[in-house]
């Protein structure tokens, strides 16, 4: 079995922040605050003015990921969150985008 990379490495290879730069994403949780566990997933979070367009960036480019899930409420205020693992099992992220008003 290989060893992990770090979070930082795993989202340089995914290239994962680069594709949610128009949402401006910001890495939070244990990571970044070097409490992790083993297994911890990368928590990131984005702000969006529409959550459908963060839907469908998500959908486009992390669709065939593992376990890839992708929830979106009707109800306004509510987050799209989005959950995958890379198939090397080397990213496991969760991405919660918050819709606000401009």
């Amino acid at each position: 079995m290989t060893e992990r990379p770090t979070y930082q490495e795993a989202l340089r290879r995914t290239n994962l922040l680069r594709i949610l730069a128009p949402f401006d994403p910001y890495v939070v949780g244990t990571l970044p605050l070097g409490v992790a566990r083993p297994g911890s997933d990368i928590d990131i979070v984005c702000c969006a003015t529409d959550r459908s367009s963060v839907a469908t960036l998500l959908w486009e480019h992390f669709r065939d990921a593992d376990d890839f899930a992708l929830y979106q409420w009707s109800a306004r205020g509510r987050p799209v969150v989005a959950k995958f693992n890379t198939s090397d099992d080397q990213l496991n992220a969760v991405l919660r985008a918050q819709e606000f008003a401009v």
